[in-house]
């Protein structure tokens, strides 16, 4: 899997990831700003893109620190009570996720999920395609 290929299932993991249950808030007794949440999030394609694509492993165990880096950040206050749980859960189970996990089973995670989960997980993937624009790199010739 090229590392690009390994950042688009980051963000794919996003929407699958979040319908899993869990409990925390997402939150450490504080709300960010969208921006500040929104540079933590897109921080994903650096932590994903920074580790060795040949390596499942390492991607996996940068997926793992950035969800507990944007957990540290929170959620915004104008985050829709729908897209802030499906944050809320995501969080939870991404930290949970084992450490020899492979990639395929990163996609798999959304198996059997409940269909209020994946609402939720729908509604925070929708909310941060909305609020948190990506710029992509692109391989062009110089």
């Amino acid at each position: 899997m090229t590392r690009v290929g390994a950042v688009a299932g980051g963000l794919a993991l996003v929407a699958a990831l979040t319908g899993c249950n869990g409990d925390s808030d997402g939150r450490d007794g504080a709300e960010a700003s969208t921006a500040d949440f929104c540079a933590a999030f897109n921080d994903l394609f650096d932590e994903v893109l920074g580790a060795d694509a040949a390596d499942s492993a390492a991607t996996v165990r940068a997926f793992k620190s950035w969800a507990v880096d944007i957990e540290k950040v929170g959620a915004p206050a104008d985050m829709p009570d729908d897209a802030r749980h499906g944050f809320e859960l995501f969080v939870e189970q991404a930290k949970g996720i084992d450490d020899d996990a492979t990639l395929q089973d990163l996609e798999q995670l959304d198996e059997g999920l409940s269909d209020a989960d994946q609402a939720d997980g729908k509604a925070f993937n929708s909310w941060t395609t909305d609020n948190c624009p990506l710029d992509l790199p692109t391989s062009s010739a110089s």
